[in-house]
């Protein structure tokens, strides 16, 4: 699995502003991930004060809405990441996506921001649906989940918080050190 190190992955300090901060991180090549929640985004906006942080190398468009692009850069990713409140990690029904391992919503957990996810591939294993984030399936699930998510303060605080625990004990280095200790020496023996 992946492995984050949690000394770099510092805990975000919960947020109480009016406006709630959806926010989602990729490259170029998950553009279409993006375009799959667009209209999510608009229905949501239709009745919920947001704002939108895209995380991203490139320009994309969500005219009408309040978003903010930020450019991806290494010395500032973490603190970038801290302005969101809740993480998107929409993905498609694709075989390039069984493959993938689910790090962004790794990113969000680790940070104690609350995902919501595609319950597809490897988002079943990392993310503990209802408890460390929110796994869905159609656009009815993506706006009820979200909903539930800005209308509950107190529910992004706590599961924020499972979902960084779910990081500690499962995803970090320190907790995968072993593992990867024990690879190494079966292979060096």
């Amino acid at each position: 699995p992946c492995s984050l190190d949690l000394q770099r992955f510092e805990l975000k300090q919960t947020s109480w502003a009016s406006k709630i901060v959806l926010g989602w991180t990729g490259t170029f090549s998950s553009k279409h991930y993006l375009d799959s929640i667009k209209s999510t985004l608009y229905e949501l906006d239709k009745f919920i004060n947001m704002k939108i942080i895209l995380i991203t190398n490139f320009d994309y468009s969500l005219e009408g809405l309040d978003y903010e692009i930020i450019r991806w850069k290494e010395s500032s990713e973490i603190s970038d990441l801290h302005k969101i409140d809740i993480g998107l990690y929409p993905l498609p029904n694709d075989p390039w996506v069984y493959g993938k391992s689910s790090l962004k919503a790794l990113q969000y957990m680790a940070l104690g921001i609350p995902p919501v996810a595609t319950a597809i591939g490897t988002t079943y294993r990392v993310i503990e649906d209802t408890k460390s984030g929110f796994l869905v399936n159609s656009e009815s699930d993506w706006l009820e989940k979200l909903k539930l998510l800005i209308d509950n303060p107190d529910l992004r605080r706590d599961m924020g918080g499972e979902a960084r625990s779910r990081v500690e004990e499962l995803y970090s280095v320190s907790a995968n050190a072993p593992t990867y200790l024990s690879i190494f020496r079966s292979v060096y023996e």
